[in-house]
């Protein structure tokens, strides 16, 4: 009887041994065909500031002390716009600067619905607008930015919306994105600028 427990012990430590052993095998196996990822961060100005940062330090502390090289910028509407038919784009070509400076790649987000809450990143002034007029001044921002920044040597894609087709957030509901909307902020893009162009999905919906 005692060889009989002993036996079944020794099959499962042996059990346990192999499943270990594929484990780290698989593992090593999968870091090692990933080899040529890039791990990069996004960098939010709305972020910043809710944890009372300064921005354009906060982004130098990414860049000069945590020597990271791959950001996503989300380019706020109601940063850049915040009077109706006024830009200021200075704090972004701060960063857009830095970045040619430093060798960091950028991916910028355009339009309406950007990373990081409320979601719908969107002036106050373009609230009360009709759906045809507010997806009207969304490509006119995304123009906006696009023909600023499309030369700019940092920018290796482009990223239209943020999980455009998932709609959640504070004031998203009654803005919903339409596939037509979608195709043709795409094409507007590309008007400008033949670099790669990236949406995202939230994955809950398949």
């Amino acid at each position: 009887m005692r060889n009989g427990v002993l036996g079944k012990i020794i099959r499962i430590i042996g059990f346990l041994a192999f499943l270990t052993f594929a484990f780290f095998l698989v593992t090593w196996y999968g870091i090692s065909e990933r080899g040529n990822a890039k791990y990069g961060v996004t960098f939010s100005t709305v972020m910043a500031r809710e944890l009372s940062l300064d921005p354009r330090e906060t982004y130098d502390a990414i860049v000069d002390d945590l020597g990271v090289r791959l950001i996503r910028l989300p380019v706020y509407w109601s940063d850049i716009e915040r009077e109706d038919g006024k830009f200021d784009f200075s704090e972004y070509d701060y960063f857009f600067a830095r970045a040619e400076e430093k060798g960091v790649e950028l991916i910028p987000v355009v339009g309406r619905k950007l990373p990081r809450w409320p979601e719908c990143h969107i002036p106050e002034w373009s609230k009360s607008l009709s759906a045809s007029e507010f997806q009207k001044r969304v490509e006119d921002e995304i123009r906006a930015v696009v023909s600023r920044y499309a030369k700019s040597p940092a920018v290796i894609r482009w990223q239209i919306e943020n999980e455009s087709f998932h709609i959640y957030g504070a004031g998203c509901a009654d803005k919903k994105i339409a596939t037509a909307d979608i195709d043709a902020e795409i094409a507007l893009v590309r008007s400008f600028d033949s670099r790669p162009i990236m949406l995202t999905d939230s994955g809950e919906q398949g």
